[in-house]
């Protein structure tokens, strides 16, 4: 990993650290006893992402759409050129979490309010990088009409809504 990469990922956790939440413990139990009874760690990440990939939003939507809905969004951490970090990665939605089960996935805008696939985005090129968009369109796996996986580039935010159990 050079320099830069260690840079990014040292303001990754700077700027976004681990929460450390605490709760009583009630009067009537000791310590050990709470521990031994209370499951005090959580990920609802089958395994860990990919060290260029982020998290960004696992938020319930139903409030702002149709029951049983979260919002999704997936972030690729490092540009073009840092290094190995700055690959193209594929995310698997069928692995990705412990006690969620995801389906009816859709693509969403990154503010979330249109679906990606109607969206009509002004074209334009800068000069010297045509070549290089051309070569990281964005890739969406689909199994009957499901989008099962999803390919995020260098710098790319991805945004889903997408229908959950638990």
């Amino acid at each position: 990993i050079n320099t830069q990469s260690k840079l990014r990922t040292h303001q990754e956790l700077v700027n976004s650290p681990s929460i450390l939440t605490f709760t009583n413990v009630p009067s009537s139990m000791d310590v050990k006893t709470f521990m031994n009874k209370y499951n005090l760690s959580y990920s609802a990440l089958k395994a860990t992402l990919p060290q260029n990939i982020k998290l960004l939003t696992l938020q319930d939507n139903s409030f702002y759409g149709d029951q049983h809905t979260l919002l999704l969004r997936l972030a690729h951490l490092y540009e073009i050129g840092y290094d190995t970090l700055s690959k193209s990665v594929t995310i698997e939605f069928d692995t990705l979490f412990n006690n969620i089960k995801l389906s009816n996935c859709i693509e969403m805008s990154l503010s979330a309010n249109q679906q990606r696939n109607k969206m009509k985005r002004n074209l334009y090129t800068v000069q010297g990088e045509e070549e290089m968009r051309r070569n990281i369109s964005p890739k969406v796996t689909q199994q009957n009409n499901e989008i099962k996986s999803v390919t995020i580039n260098p710098m790319e935010i991805r945004t889903f809504i997408c229908d959950y159990k638990l």
